[in-house]
This record gives C-alpha cells, sequence and structure tokens, in this order.
C-alpha cells in the first residue's frame, strides 16, 4: 500500500481551492453583474502575485508551496483584464493612488533587493508589502460600500492559503509569511461583507 501524502494532497486542496474561488467572481464581472472591484486593487495584485510566486521560488520555497500562488496569480490576472476592460467604475481616489505609488516603490525595492544574495530575505517580504498597499483599496471598499463586493471570493481564497499552513515543514520566514498574510489578509474584506449580508438577511446565493 502506498504511503498517504499529507503535504501533496493539502497543496493540491489549496491550488484547486483558491483557483475555484475565482470563478464565481470572474463570472458575474464577465456579466456585467452588481460587484464592483477598485481597479488599483487588482492590478497591484497581479503584478505582486507575479513577484510574490517568483519571490517564493526565489526564497527556496517548495514547489508544493508554488501551487498556490500559481493559482493566484491566474485568477488575479483574470479579474485585473475583466476589470480594466469591462469596469463601469473608474474613479480612482487619493486612496488608490498613495496606495498604487506605494506599492510601486516596494516593487522597485523588490527588484533592487533581487540583485543582492545578502537581502534575499527581504525579497518576499517586499513582495507582500507591495500586496499589502493593493488590498486597502478593498479593504475600505469592504468597509464603506460592502454591497459592492461579495464574500465568497475572500473568504474561500483565504482558506486555501489556510490549508497551506498545514504544509510548511519548517516555521521561518520563507515559509510560513505568505500563507499567513494571505490567510490573515483575507479576514478584514470578507468579515465586513459578511456582517453586511447577515444584517440585511440576504440570501445565501448572493454571496456568491
Amino acid at each position: 500500500m502506498e504511503k498517504f501524502d499529507s503535504g501533496l494532497e493539502l497543496a493540491m486542496i489549496s491550488f484547486l481551492t483558491i483557483f475555484i474561488a475565482y470563478v464565481p467572481s470572474i463570472r458575474t464581472l464577465s456579466n456585467l453583474k452588481e460587484i464592483e472591484l477598485p481597479i488599483v486593487t487588482w492590478v497591484i495584485f497581479s503584478l505582486s502575485s507575479f513577484v510574490i510566486l517568483f519571490s517564493s521560488y526565489s526564497s527556496g520555497g517548495l514547489g508544493l508551496n508554488l501551487l498556490a500562488p500559481f493559482a493566484g496569480l491566474i485568477g488575479s490576472t483574470t479579474i485585473m483584464l475583466l476589470v480594466l476592460l469591462k469596469s463601469k467604475n473608474r474613479k480612482v481616489s487619493f486612496w488608490d493612488y498613495l496606495c498604487g505609488t506605494l506599492s510601486i516603490g516596494a516593487l522597485i525595492s523588490w527588484l533592487v533587493f533581487l540583485e543582492d544574495p545578502e537581502r534575499s530575505k527581504w525579497v518576499l517580504v517586499l513582495s507582500l508589502v507591495a500586496n499589502f498597499f493593493g488590498l486597502i483599496p478593498a479593504i475600505r471598499n469592504a468597509w464603506i460600500k460592502p454591497h459592492t463586493d461579495r464574500p465568497y471570493l475572500w473568504f474561500v481564497f483565504g482558506l486555501g492559503y489556510g490549508l497551506m499552513l498545514l504544509v510548511i515543514p519548517n516555521w521561518n520566514l520563507e515559509y510560513s509569511l505568505l500563507p499567513s498574510y494571505m490567510f490573515l489578509g483575507c479576514i478584514p474584506v470578507w468579515l465586513p461583507l459578511v456582517i453586511y449580508r447577515l444584517n440585511k438577511k440576504i440570501p445565501l446565493k448572493k454571496w456568491i
């Protein structure tokens, strides 16, 4: 009997969970329904997703741990293209400009540190900093206008990275920072969306 490889199983579950999390949002945006997503957020998410994937690989991440970032890159890039092409809400606020500028600054620093092996540990940190500045507009949007987004994507996305925490072979910066950040970072987005729907008694089918 073959030995059960729990790490491989959990990594595949995380990959599929994160990929599936994007499907409802992609379908909704394709049909131009109710969801309005901040443009800056998804442009930054797409760029930083690539950086996170590359940084995870450069920092010595295992092949198993690269599955989830790869799924995130595919999903975020698809949504970015849909938002750019079909979104009717193209207004960019001061906060969007600020977060976008800070994110680009972090990405430029990432490129500089990438060439310095002695600072390799900071490569992944900077990529997550860039991602965090992209997350801020999504958090503001969720708390200020909870009716414009839905919790399914964020909850399932965070759950996928939460499962990745069970695969970590060593709890150090290279292995634990990415899934921990992604898991915790989704909470302030999906939490107000859930609270709003509970208070309004919105049917579950409109949570997706």
